[in-house]
Parts: C-alpha cells; sequence; structure tokens
C-alpha cells in the first residue's frame, strides 16, 4: 500500500459530505454525487477516474461496515482545491484496509490495487472510532 501522508485539509476551499448509509445501492448513490458535484466544482474532467476510485472505497466501506457491531452510515466527503480531488471514505471498522492483489476465485478483491494505480496518492487515518481511507486526484 502506499502510505504518503494525507494532504493536509486546510486550503481546500470546496467540501461536500455526505451520510450514505449501509446499503449496497449506497455505491451508486455516491457515484451520482461525486459526478454531480463534479461538474458543479467545473472539475468534470476527473468525474470518470473518480467515480472509479468512489466505487470501490465506498464498497470497501460498506464491506467493513457490515462485519463491524455498530451501525452506523459510511460517510464520503470530497474536497478540491481547484485543481486537485481528495476523496476519503469513512467506515465503522478501525481495522487497516488489506489489498489484495488476487481474490482465490478471481473475482474481486482487487479494489485497493485499483485506487493506488488510479490515484496520485491513497492511504488512511483512524477517525471517530473508524477510519478513513482516501484517495488523491489530480486534473490533468
Amino acid at each position: 500500500m502506499k502510505e504518503p501522508n494525507m494532504p493536509v485539509a486546510t486550503g481546500w476551499p470546496h467540501k461536500s459530505t455526505v451520510a450514505l448509509g449501509t446499503m449496497p445501492e449506497s455505491v451508486s448513490r455516491a457515484r451520482h454525487h461525486t459526478t454531480a458535484t463534479l461538474a458543479a466544482w467545473n472539475l468534470a474532467t476527473l468525474a470518470d477516474t473518480a467515480e472509479l476510485i468512489v466505487s470501490e472505497l465506498v464498497t470497501n466501506a460498506l464491506k467493513a461496515s457490515w462485519q463491524s457491531a455498530l451501525v452506523l452510515p459510511v460517510m464520503m466527503r470530497l474536497r478540491t482545491d481547484g485543481r486537485s480531488l481528495l476523496i476519503e471514505c469513512w467506515d465503522t471498522a478501525a481495522t487497516p484496509p488489506q489489498p489484495r492483489t488476487h481474490a482465490p476465485d478471481g473475482i474481486g478483491g482487487r479494489g485497493l490495487e485499483l485506487v493506488a494505480a488510479l490515484s496520485d496518492g491513497w492511504g488512511y487515518h483512524l477517525e471517530n472510532g473508524g477510519k478513513v481511507v482516501w484517495s488523491l486526484i489530480t486534473a490533468p
């Protein structure tokens, strides 16, 4: 896993936070929220990459939360400085994300590998009894 320091949260003038719940349709809701938000921020060029990253991070957050004793919504926050986009997903599990190079059945298990390939940086930190997995992408 890449372990760069998370970008400092100050200096990000635009922020959007959404509670996604813990239902499978939360992934679709997160993608739509991301696309609409990036259009409003004039960052539509990042939408395709951001949607893929959001899909993986939210899916992982849902799976982690389903295994947790706490029933709290998965949260997603988007921040931008006008050029870079910071995507953050919070879940209730304080365990580190576990990238896998492949799943035994050949299906799934490559989400964080995809996030790493598409991101300029990614990592995680503990927050509010759970963890935030984040990804940073920058407009060309």
